[in-house]
């Protein structure tokens, strides 16, 4: 009893894998689950999601996983039972089918003849013995593969071609498996992150999105140079950033990364996200008296006391942003002029005659600072991808022989008869029968023609 009740389980479990209806509601829940990708950001900002949804939500969805979720337990759950169900349908089934493909002779079966219901039959004024070899020469042209066989009543014929083509649905079966491994191996083992890099600093880390850790590279990245061009409305037309793989102390690779053409190495790839400005350590402004008109240019330091030209106050450079409202870059500086409460002047670099509107003892404008430029790049590491190319290669090989291609079988049956010899032909494919029917029907006519 106990052995029974084991086979018995074992049995539900193999039909609960084996069933059609466990693959429909895998394939819809797998779709479900990817729209609610697209919909909520996938690794964004945490702040940002903490705005979008609110503190409870945010929870929520963290729990579950939903900011990452092609990375999360239960979507790798419904890949890999997806790829046993598919695993379990494919070994059911498979054995019927390798049954057929792996006949090395096949023969002619009267039984499987006799049930195809629409036969062609013609009568030609030659014995069975004449007709025997030129029938086979000009099957095989047709169909590949024939044999033949006497009877006492004249021959047999037999002929086939494209019966490995049966195995179609498995080679889709099985690149949709090694997909799913591809996906499971990435999502495993790969990570997604970013990196800021200052034009001629070398970095060997990165920080991983979604909680920010960081990741150390097995060799360094160098900014050599960033490079940006503007159109006339001051948007960027195109930036790129030149790059340098430095391993074991020695420079192994330099190139340019440009977006949509990244830099890949070892599996990583570099691609151009952003880019910005670093904050400069100084700034040389320009101070005009208001009355005399007299200019002079001052080094200023960020975050120190610079004295005014007649050392009756100060100033002092607090704040630097790169782009302020689209105005450019500015500067915020605080000012103390001849004993007055301190104030807070914005100057921009584009805009050098605004501070003319305060009409202050002194007018400040920027006149340079160093730009330092860093690079702002995207890292994505997939060790699966060539796993999920191969995959993709081979479902497309798959879905050609299983849509595409068919296994046509022929049968002929030749007798002698009063004015020479019937011939009687019937034809089968397992897929796409009517256009099979048709060049049947084309090889009846192309025999009629043969004496």
């Amino acid at each position: 009893m106990k052995k029974e009740k084991e086979g018995s389980f074992t049995e539900r479990i193999w039909s609960f894998f084996a069933s059609v209806k466990l693959s429909v509601v895998l394939l819809i829940v797998l779709a479900a689950t990817s729209i609610i990708g697209t919909v909520i950001p996938q690794n964004a900002d945490p702040a940002g999601y903490f705005q979008s949804y609110g503190e409870v939500f945010c929870k929520i969805f963290k729990f579950l996983g939903l900011f990452d979720m092609y990375h999360s337990w239960w979507f790798l759950f419904i890949l890999m039972m997806l790829t046993i169900n598919l695993l379990v349908c494919s070994f059911k089934r498979l054995p019927t089918v390798w049954k057929i493909v792996s006949v090395k002779n096949p023969k002619f079966n009267k039984k499987r003849f006799n049930n195809i219901k629409r036969k062609d039959s013609f009568i030609i004024p030659s014995s069975p013995e004449k007709l025997k070899s030129v029938y086979e020469s000009y099957i095989i042209k047709k169909l590949r593969y024939c044999h033949s066989e006497e009877t006492d009543a004249g021959f047999v014929l037999y002929a086939e071609r494209g019966r490995w083509t049966r195995m179609g649905v498995y080679i889709v079966h099985l690149s949709i498996i090694i997909l799913f491994i591809g996906a499971i191996v990435g999502s495993l083992f790969g990570y997604n992150g970013w990196v800021n890099i200052p034009e001629g600093v070398t970095v060997d880390h990165i920080r991983l999105r979604g909680n920010s850790t960081l990741r150390q590279l097995d060799f360094a990245l160098r900014c050599n140079d960033f490079q940006a061009t503007f159109y006339d409305s001051g948007m960027p037309k195109e930036y790129k950033s030149s790059l340098t793989i430095i391993e074991n102390g020695q420079e192994v690779l330099t190139r340019s990364v440009i977006v949509n053409d990244p830099l890949r190495y070892k599996g990583v790839s570099f691609y151009q996200s952003n880019y910005g400005i670093l904050p400069p350590h100084r700034v040389t402004l320009k101070l005009m008296d208001y009355k005399t008109g007299k200019s002079e240019s001052i080094e200023a330091p960020f975050h120190k006391k610079v004295n005014l030209p007649d050392n009756q106050g100060y100033f002092k450079v607090v704040r630097f942003v790169s782009d302020f409202m689209n105005a450019g870059p500015s500067f915020q500086i605080q000012l103390l002029d001849n004993g007055k409460s301190p104030v807070l002047l914005r100057l921009f670099k584009n805009y050098p005659s605004l501070d003319r509107m305060r009409k202050g003892r002194y007018l400040f404008s920027v006149e340079s600072y160093p730009e330092v430029y860093y690079t702002g790049l995207q890292v994505t590491c997939d060790p699966g991808v060539w796993v999920v190319y191969s995959g993709c290669i081979l479902l497309i090989i798959g879905i050609t022989i299983t849509f595409f291609m068919s296994h046509n079988r022929l049968f002929m049956e030749v007798v002698r008869d009063e004015e020479g010899s019937r011939v009687t032909i019937a034809g089968t494919a397992n897929k796409n029968r009517l256009a099979f029917e048709e060049k049947v029907k084309k090889i009846t006519e192309g025999l009629q023609l043969l004496s």
